[in-house]
């Protein structure tokens, strides 16, 4: 299995494009045959079969993909994404966030933890 790690919040999706094709053993269903991704700083993929079929491309402008969507049989027959605009500072800031309110989380319990030890 594929996986891509991003340097979020520095990068970020930008478009999701592939092809899609009838599938002749699963009835001729039309089926997601690749998928490809680009960022701000490159492309990933395509990953799946070949570039073969109909081409697809959702392109964001002025935004982000944030999170996608599918659906499945036998194959994936279809691919949403979820997007965001595109505010790095926010997108910065809220990683931050993020990241403070955990740290707390974890001192606040290990620090009752410890007092409950005394």
């Amino acid at each position: 299995m594929a996986q891509i790690k991003l340097s979020f919040p520095e990068e970020y999706v930008t478009t999701v494009s592939g092809h899609y094709a009838p599938v002749a053993a699963h009835g001729g269903e039309p089926a997601i045959r690749s998928l490809a991704f680009t960022t701000n700083r490159r492309e990933y993929g395509p990953f799946g079969a070949a570039a073969e079929g109909t081409p697809f491309t959702f392109p964001v402008d002025g935004g982000a993909v944030v999170g996608f969507w599918g659906r499945s049989g036998r194959q994936l027959d279809a691919v949403g994404v979820h997007v965001a605009p595109l505010r790095p500072e926010t997108m910065y800031e809220k990683a931050h966030k993020m990241g403070l309110m955990a740290y707390r989380s974890v001192r606040q319990r290990i620090g009752s933890q410890q007092q409950q030890q005394q």
